[in-house]
């Protein structure tokens, strides 16, 4: 079985104080409030894998608090609406121990001893959706696809509703952050020797999936390529395309070249080329790297190096890798912390598309 790797480097993203202060405060609301619970839940590892779906189970639920009947008289589910009897099964649960553990290391929540009327606090009902979706999945994260967790809303989580109330909902929600989205997009391509032709020619297919999911124009995403083997050739710079056509042609007409493996050089090239203002990078605007990588490097020393120069620039860099060869220990060092949030394997190409609304997901919160 092949496992993929790639690389994203996002620009640093934090929940604002204010939303992380209201996160503690009972009956507060908004979508300020939401992001910042979630952005405490993933970056603290609880639940990492949650592909979105806490961001669009708030809207659903209860739009983001806003909806008169999120703290209705006698109901304390919260912002998330978690149930009372869904609330029991997230407590003295023998499956949730190690969630227990960062709870109460992080936060100093005894989680035993939290009431069902304690959520309406939105970080305890956001954590108590976030145990709940962990404890009842088979995997203990989320599927990528935003049909499947309609699926899941419908069957587990809100009994009796229609899994198409979710996904025209969630669907709302992902246009309204798509519509702001400004993005310098560079993406590392791998065309070692472990690659064949046909592998190759899917990394392409990913790139361009990649690509169809950004508003590709002046004012919003602009991509930029960099193949890499023993040599490395920009293949577009981040200022020569700002159509989303014209970044799929250029895609298609890139060349497979086999050889060494020097991520070092490509990500030299990244940090001091790509991501500088000569080269077509912007100020104030979310930084995005994809390294799609088979294997590990052949200068790890090199790459150590310029992974962290990108760090010192407060650039966050996020891995997913592809094939055998893949070293993660590797991933993790060159990865911005927390590594659950930043490093993704995948068996399949079809397997990481959620990367798309990964970034999507971070550049939404940009400057909030």
């Amino acid at each position: 079985m092949r496992t993929i790797c790639l690389v994203v480097i996002l620009g640093c993203l934090f929940p604002t104080i204010f939303g992380a202060h209201l996160a503690l405060t009972p009956q507060a609301y908004g979508s300020e409030v939401v992001e910042a619970v979630i952005n405490l839940i993933r970056k603290n590892c609880i639940f990492a894998e949650d592909r979105r779906y806490l961001r669009r189970l708030a809207y659903v639920e209860s739009h983001d608090g806003s909806d008169p009947k999120t703290y209705r008289s006698g109901y304390h589910g919260g912002i998330w609406q978690v149930d009372e009897d869904k609330f029991t099964e997230t407590q003295n649960n023998c499956k949730l121990q190690a969630k227990y553990d960062i709870i109460r290391n992080v936060f100093g929540i005894d989680w035993s001893r939290v009431t069902w009327y304690d959520l309406r606090k939105p970080l305890y009902s956001g954590l108590a959706a976030a145990l709940y979706t962990i404890d009842t999945s088979r995997t203990g994260g989320m599927d990528w696809r935003i049909e499947q967790q309609a699926t899941f809303w419908e069957k587990y989580y809100h009994t009796g509703g229609r899994a198409t109330n979710f996904t025209i909902k969630a669907d709302v929600l992902d246009e309204g952050c798509h519509a702001n989205q400004a993005i310098d997009l560079v993406i590392l391509v791998d065309s070692s020797s472990s690659l064949s032709v046909l592998d190759f020619k899917r990394a392409q297919e990913f790139m361009k999936e990649v690509v169809q999911g950004f508003d590709i124009s002046p004012n919003h995403t602009h991509v930029g390529v960099v193949l890499y083997s023993t040599q490395v050739s920009v293949e577009f710079q981040l200022n020569q395309y700002y159509d989303k056509q014209a970044v799929i042609e250029a895609i298609d007409h890139m060349t497979y070249s086999p050889g060494s493996r020097e991520t070092a050089k490509a990500l030299q090239v990244a940090v001091e080329q790509m991501f500088d203002s000569r080269y077509g990078s912007r100020p104030n605007v979310a930084q995005v790297m994809l390294l799609i990588t088979t294997g590990a490097s052949d200068d790890p020393v090199g790459t150590h190096y310029y992974a962290d120069i990108a760090h010192n620039k407060r650039i966050n860099v996020f891995l997913v890798g592809v094939g055998p060869e893949t070293k993660i220990s590797e991933l993790n060092t060159i990865a911005s912390t927390p590594n659950c949030t930043h490093v993704f394997t995948s068996a399949r190409y079809d397997e990481i598309r959620f990367l798309t609304d990964e970034i999507k997901n971070f550049t939404c919160n940009v400057n909030k």
